[in-house]
């Protein structure tokens, strides 16, 4: 299972939460390790045979930042 794992990471090319582009990856499926890394900062690995993440997407954070001041916009687009 592990290394199916090692080849999942092999085989995405963009960030799963923004769709960045890969940057930078690293594989030893013998070893059934794998480390990617995405424009967005972003990055994932294997550690205890499942994989982790190593560095977070801000997409999330920033969407969050987004809906977060557009809830608290009054009627004529100002803050509450």
């Amino acid at each position: 299972m592990t290394t199916a794992r090692a080849y999942k990471l092999q085989s995405t090319t963009r960030c799963p939460c923004c769709g960045a582009n890969r940057i930078k990856l690293a594989v030893d499926t013998a070893k059934a390790w794998a480390a990617v890394t995405y424009k967005c900062k972003a990055s994932f690995t294997i550690a205890n045979g499942e994989i982790t993440v190593a560095g977070v997407c801000h997409a999330g954070t920033n969407l969050a930042a987004h809906l977060m001041n557009a809830e608290t916009k009054g009627p004529r687009g100002e803050a509450k």
